[in-house]
């Protein structure tokens, strides 16, 4: 069970890091060569620092930056062989309430460790979801300019 998470979890990191990647050098200038070069085949961009600078570039919703937050520190677990321990599921409890809150259904009966199981998968099928539209459509999530509540 889960050597199968760890598998889509790793299948699912490459398609979001590519998918970031191609984002950033889309939308980079060519002045930004360094940082072109930095995402593309040296890899000197960790998975983590681009998700943090894909989360302060593109305009999300704070629930959006969390989700994408919690999915590298799982990935950065996963990095350091701990999703393998069986207690890892035991253990995450800086993220454990966000992911039973966010991804666990309330008549969900199964046990704590099959519900973050559960929820870390769904989770990283959002991601790269979430991923998906914000790279393709960035635009549709800008937000407005501030009004005036007063005025009429």
């Amino acid at each position: 069970m889960i050597l199968e998470l760890e598998k889509k979890v790793r299948e699912n990191t490459l398609l979001i890091d590519q998918l970031i990647s191609n984002y950033f050098l889309n939308h980079l200038s060519k002045k930004d060569v360094q940082t072109i070069n930095g995402l593309t085949a040296n890899n000197q961009f960790t998975f983590n620092q681009k998700v943090k600078l894909f989360c302060d570039v593109v305009t999300m919703s704070n629930i959006d930056q969390a989700k994408f937050k919690v999915y590298a520190k799982i990935t950065a677990d996963l990095e350091n062989n701990d999703i393998l321990n069986p207690a890892y599921f035991q253990n995450i409890r800086n993220y454990h309430t966000f992911l039973m809150n966010t991804y666990s259904a309330a008549s969900d009966s199964n046990s704590t460790q099959v519900k973050l199981f559960s929820a870390t998968s769904r989770l990283s099928n959002n991601i790269v979801r979430l991923t998906q539209v914000y790279t393709e459509k960035p635009q549709i999530y800008a937000q407005k300019g501030l009004r005036n509540i007063f005025s009429r």
